[in-house]
């Protein structure tokens, strides 16, 4: 599978970290640039060299690159190892995520292939048009509790609106009250949709 483009980069959670705004202008160039690296690399969300080798690719001076090295183990943004003169720098945040975006492409596509091996079986006994409806209302638990059913449809469609971060805290969120308060819902499609018609609703009063 090829590469996505491009990841997510949260512009307020950029402006508001605390920790990296204590930082210089050239801690935080290195560091950008450090993370398109990653996401280029091989193991997304590590990147390894040598100090010379990282500030050259990097576009940092040797000096620059020290300081940010000693801003990494200040102010914890990223993991940082070093062993003589190679240095490894990892952003869980980034591998992390990409994990989660291949376990669910990977859930997807078991998904769709379940559905075609179940379509294969009941189609003597089927139309074809109750076949696709059948696939179509397949659903697959997401979740920490895998309690959150979703079709894959629907599960592209929360995609599509709110992104793979704010989609994944979305189903988490619902999975968590669930779990908690033992609640039951004829769609938790319907349900996201609808808690977040209500959040911005509050939101648009709070003006």
């Amino acid at each position: 599978m090829s590469k996505a483009p491009a990841f997510q980069f949260y512009v307020r959670d950029w402006l508001s970290d605390p920790e990296l705004q204590m930082t210089s202008s050239a801690t935080r160039g290195v560091w950008i640039n450090a993370l398109c690296f990653m996401w280029e690399s091989k193991e997304r969300g590590k990147l390894e060299g040598t100090m010379e080798e990282l500030a050259k690719i990097l576009n940092s001076t040797n000096g620059d690159f020290e300081q940010f090295l000693k801003d990494v183990e200040t102010h914890k943004f990223c993991d940082v190892r070093i062993c003589n003169t190679n240095v490894t720098l990892i952003n869980r945040r980034m591998y992390r995520e990409q994990k989660e975006r291949e376990n669910t492409r990977l859930r997807v596509a078991r998904l769709r292939s379940n559905a075609k091996c179940n379509a294969s079986v009941t189609v003597l006994s089927s139309s074809s048009s109750s076949l696709k409806e059948n696939i179509i209302k397949e659903k697959t638990s997401f979740g920490e509790f895998q309690n959150v059913k979703l079709t894959d449809s629907e599960y592209q469609k929360l995609l599509s609106l709110f992104g793979p971060d704010q989609c994944k805290e979305k189903i988490e969120t619902l999975s968590q009250y669930i779990a908690s308060k033992g609640k039951k819902y004829s769609s938790h499609y319907a349900t996201i949709l609808s808690w977040e018609r209500k959040n911005k609703n509050k939101n648009s009063k709070s003006w």
